[in-house]
């Protein structure tokens, strides 16, 4: 047997690890392909179409099993989004507010033309937090700005409180619908509850035990962080943190450097075994981070939940204030 040099063993040796980098990069390349391939099958499938600027789905079963590819795939809720022509979701309506309506519509103190998708939610100081209607980052990415969809021959309108759903509406009944908030409810079709519960909730503009700091140099910016269950067609936990300015009374989010959040603990859904759930991300060059971390479609209960939530930026003047939420049902 012919004994290999020194030299020889290691081109060898360079030459393997050559390959198994072409392989892994290959391999990444295919999944990634894939993922791009998966994000847009439901149009080729013809389970979703755009009717005007709405999304229809084909049945009960193509909403629930797109709800569940998207809550699975949540990094990618804009590119598939974006897959549809005319169609702009709820999610990205209400982000791109811009600086000029946030000063309107504080100046005014007048939701008027936009009650479809913010909603003010008042604080025990008396200021108010712009909010979006549909909580859950996955719903409103579904819905129109004005919480709409179509689920077979049913419209189904999302308001903050309220799911209304109206089987083969008229063409005012749409109109109707389109126009509805929490303050102007319709006189017709199935209204079904939303809620929002045991909120866990802290902030960086007051003194507060959750939080090592405040932000010093500007009290008209925070941190804001969110663990909480609520249920509407679905059961589930959502994790936020949002960095804020204050225009007048009401809070608005800002774009920051970098955003984080961690969320760790159990959630138990009915007489199930406890799920473990351990979620880490941040965002760059953005004003929050959301997630839908745990859901589980109706009927189901949610037993019990111990989850920690931590919130934190970098933020104006490099400031890096953090909080902590503790969410217990």
């Amino acid at each position: 047997m012919k004994i290999l040099t020194k030299r020889q063993i290691y081109l060898f040796a360079n030459l393997y690890f050559a390959i198994i980098l072409s392989l892994f990069i290959t391999s990444c390349a295919t999944s990634d392909d894939q993922m791009l391939e998966q994000i847009s099958f439901p149009e080729k499938e013809k389970i979703i179409e755009v009717t005007n600027d709405y999304l229809t789905f084909k049945d009960q079963k193509s909403y629930d099993s797109i709800h569940t590819y998207l809550f699975n795939h949540q990094a990618f809720l804009s590119s598939w989004e974006s897959s549809f022509d005319k169609f702009k979701s709820m999610r990205t309506v209400f982000d791109q507010i811009t600086t000029d309506e946030q000063e309107a519509i504080s100046l005014n103190m007048s939701l008027a033309g936009y009650e479809s998708y913010i909603h003010l939610v008042r604080e025990e100081d008396g200021a108010l937090d712009a909010v979006r209607v549909v909580s859950d980052p996955v719903t409103a990415t579904m819905v129109n700005k004005n919480g709409l969809l179509w689920i077979g021959s049913k419209l189904v309108k999302f308001t903050y409180s309220f799911i209304i759903e109206v089987e083969n509406p008229t063409d005012d009944q749409v109109v109707i619908l389109r126009n509805a908030h929490d303050g102007k409810l319709p006189s017709f079709g199935k209204l079904t509850g939303i809620e929002r519960k045991n909120i866990s909730r802290t902030v960086t503009s007051r003194a507060s035990d959750n939080c090592n700091n405040v932000y010093i140099t500007n009290p008209q910016r925070r941190i804001c962080g969110e663990v909480y269950s609520g249920s509407s067609n679905y059961q589930y936990i959502i994790g936020l943190t949002k960095h804020q300015r204050r225009v007048s009374l009401i809070w608005w989010s800002d774009n920051v450097e970098k955003v984080t959040l961690n969320v760790t603990g159990t959630v138990t859904w009915g007489y199930s075994s406890p799920i473990s759930v351990n979620y880490s991300g941040e965002e760059n060059n953005d004003n929050k981070i959301e997630v839908s971390v745990i859901e589980c479609l109706n009927p189901c209960v949610l037993s019990s939940a111990d989850l920690d939530g931590a919130h934190s930026c970098l933020c104006d003047n490099n400031e890096e204030p953090e909080c902590f939420t503790n969410l217990v049902e």
